[in-house]
């Protein structure tokens, strides 16, 4: 815990650092330009990939298979996501790092290890399909009537 707090501390001084660094380099319009194109291409990210994922784990789930690989390539997508948004180009580098299959698919496999090496792995089963009833209402011929209570 005290590791992540230290690079909490130092990760805007880490930020400034490299945006004064490229900004030298290329000059600081283009430095600015830089990260406002990356904020836009997380903005994208997030929008496209996050509905398409949801089709792909529905579509997992309608037949049958087990979701659990997609929606963890579907969580590191949004994590690269929001690291795009994210102003500076340290963030910027990260997520577009994660967007790359071989890099997600690395993620995937440390983070099922690790899950599984702490005890925090669970399986869930998803049953669709069948009706569902909510036990706290009954809805009858239009209106909505409260559970009758036991005399």
């Amino acid at each position: 815990m005290g590791l992540f707090l230290l690079f909490l501390l130092a990760y805007p001084f880490i930020e400034l650092y490299v945006l004064v660094q490229v900004a030298q380099a290329v000059g600081v319009f283009t430095a600015l330009l830089g990260v406002f194109a990356l904020s836009v291409i997380g903005g994208s990210v997030l929008k496209r990939s996050g509905l398409r994922a949801w089709r792909k784990v529905e579509e997992e789930v309608a037949g049958g298979k087990d979701p659990s690989a997609r929606m963890l390539d579907s969580v590191i997508v949004l994590i690269a996501g929001l690291l795009l948004v994210m102003p500076g180009y340290v963030t910027g580098a990260l997520g577009l790092l994660l967007l790359f299959p071989p890099v997600r698919m690395l993620m995937r496999g440390t983070v099922g290890r690790r899950a599984k090496s702490n005890g925090n792995f669970t399986s869930t089963t998803v049953v669709y399909g069948g009706p569902f009833i909510d036990a706290d209402s009954i809805e009858v011929s239009g209106e909505l009537l409260p559970p009758e209570e036991d005399k």
